[in-house]
């Protein structure tokens, strides 16, 4: 079955620079960001447009050819699920597998986010920042359903680890003191088995 790749996370948390390295070397991934930043450069009017529509093309083709391919998206607001339900809906042969990197430490996106503007990348406003990652884990509760698997990445300042699967090269007190996958449902955590349940 083809697989889909959703690199997730709140803006700054290192989708962009880390993402590659948890998929296989050969699956394309898709950066809206870089897109935008691409056309915004070349001074296009349109920029926001020509970004959006050369994004979804990617996505279609990758689609109607049955490719292997991932997509960088935030999963902090709903509609970001839209892709995901569009998927499981009309190219159902797809499974779905999140790769989420987030932090007990909301200032790591925060300062990035600066950083990466400063530098000349594209900016996020602070609040929406913050209001990504308020919604992060309840909305990925509320949309398990669309998901066949899951990598959890914890993101530190200086390090980032593997926290489920389970990750038994950790010390069993680091998951202890990780909070956000400690507020994470079972049945989030267990998503091929549950979907699996209720087929």
């Amino acid at each position: 079955m083809p697989k889909i790749y959703i690199v997730a996370g709140t803006p700054g948390i290192g989708k962009s620079t880390s993402g590659k390295y948890f998929v296989p070397s050969t699956v394309k991934i898709l950066n809206h960001d870089s897109l935008l930043l691409y056309f915004k450069n070349k001074s296009a009017v349109d920029y926001e447009e020509l970004s959006n529509l050369k994004a979804n093309e990617f996505i279609l083709e990758q689609l109607n050819q049955n490719q292997d391919f991932g997509v960088e998206l935030n999963l902090g607001f709903d509609n970001h699920y839209d892709l995901l339900r569009f998927v499981k809906k009309k190219f159902y042969q797809y499974k779905i597998e999140v790769i989420l990197f987030h932090t007990d430490n909301i200032q790591l996106c925060i300062d990035r986010a600066i950083l990466r503007e400063k530098f000349g990348g594209h900016a996020v406003k602070i609040h929406i920042i913050e209001q990504m990652y308020k919604n992060m884990i309840p909305l990925l509760q509320n949309n398990a359903s669309l998901i066949h698997n899951i990598q959890l990445i914890n993101v530190e300042f200086d390090s980032l680890k593997i926290v489920y699967p389970i990750n038994n090269n950790l010390p069993s007190t680091y998951l202890e003191l990780v909070n956000w996958v400690k507020v994470l449902s079972p049945e989030t955590l267990k998503l091929e088995s549950s979907i699996n349940n209720r087929m």
